[in-house]
């Protein structure tokens, strides 16, 4: 007899993760103090794991990946949907899980990403959506995969 965990599909192992804003509640920029990238339980984001990037900016996205939820990563304003992060793993790895850590109201967050992953660092494939609900405070997605083994 198979487990649950036994009929679910592994993330795919991929050395870069882009984050991409599928969903808006407001044309103002959103405050992301903090984004964790999880493997099962296992974290696999933070000071030392990786590089962000973004194309959607006012303050460096290095800031919400950094562990320090007295820094940011403060969005463009605007039109943001299809506007993305990108975070470059030094060990590349299956996301399953995302945490996000937003301004407490939800005009100033975003609600959900599109996760992409590549093996080259250049060509993205479409892997889950991340619903974050209205994204304000402090909220969690999973994706139904199970970490790679």
């Amino acid at each position: 007899m198979q487990t649950a965990s036994q009929l679910k599909s592994p993330a795919p192992v991929c050395s870069s993760w882009k984050l991409e804003i599928a969903a808006e509640n407001k044309d103002w920029e959103a405050h992301i103090f903090e984004i964790e990238l999880y493997s099962g339980d296992v974290i696999i984001s933070g000071s030392g794991m990786g590089t962000a990037t973004s194309d959607c900016e006012r303050s460096s996205a290095e800031g919400a990946f950094d562990g320090d939820t007295s820094t940011k990563w403060v969005t463009c304003s605007g039109a943001k949907v299809g506007k993305s992060v990108t975070y470059q793993l030094h060990q590349p790895n299956g996301v399953t899980k995302i945490k996000t850590k937003q301004w407490s109201s939800a005009n100033n967050a975003i609600p959900k990403f599109d996760l992409y992953c590549s093996t080259d660092d250049a060509t993205f494939s479409y892997v889950w959506t991340a619903d974050l609900g209205s994204g304000a405070g402090t909220e969690e997605a999973v994706s139904g995969l199970v970490a790679p083994s």
